[in-house]
C-alpha cells in the first residue's frame, strides 16, 4: 500500500511470498498469535503502515471513535472476526482491528466508486 508513494518501502521476496495477500497484523497472527502482531513487527513496517492508517482513517472521519463505538459499527462486519475468535480477542480492541476498519474502509470507498 502506498499513499502518494510516500509510504512505498521494498521487501524481499520471501518475505513477499510468504506474507502472501495477508494485511500486516493479520500476517503477524498467523505467524505468531496476537502477541507476535503486538510486538515482533518490524519497526519501519509498523511506522509506515500505522502512517498509512492514520492518514486512511482520519479521511474516513474515525479517529474519533471510541471503543465501543468501534466495536458496533465494525466487528459485526469485520471479515477477521474468525481469527479475533480463535486468539480469543472477538469484541476486544486488537492490532487485527487495524486491519479489519481498513479493510472496511477500502471497501466503502470501492463500492461507492462503482
Amino acid at each position: 500500500m502506498t499513499s502518494g508513494g510516500r509510504n512505498a518501502f521494498r521487501v524481499g521476496p520471501l518475505c513477499n511470498s510468504s506474507k502472501g495477500a495477508r494485511r500486516l497484523y493479520e500476517y503477524w497472527t498467523a505467524r505468531g498469535g496476537l502477541k507476535a502482531a503486538k510486538y515482533d513487527v518490524p519497526r519501519i513496517a509498523e511506522g509506515k503502515y500505522l502512517k498509512l492508517l492514520h492518514d486512511m482513517f482520519d479521511q474516513a472521519g474515525l479517529l474519533g471513535l471510541d471503543e465501543s463505538e468501534i466495536r458496533v459499527r465494525f466487528c459485526p462486519e469485520c471479515d477477521l472476526r474468525a481469527t479475533c475468535v480463535h486468539e480469543g480477542s472477538e469484541g476486544r480492541l486488537s492490532p487485527l482491528c487495524l486491519d479489519g476498519v481498513a479493510t472496511a474502509i477500502l471497501r466503502a470507498n470501492f463500492e461507492s466508486s462503482i
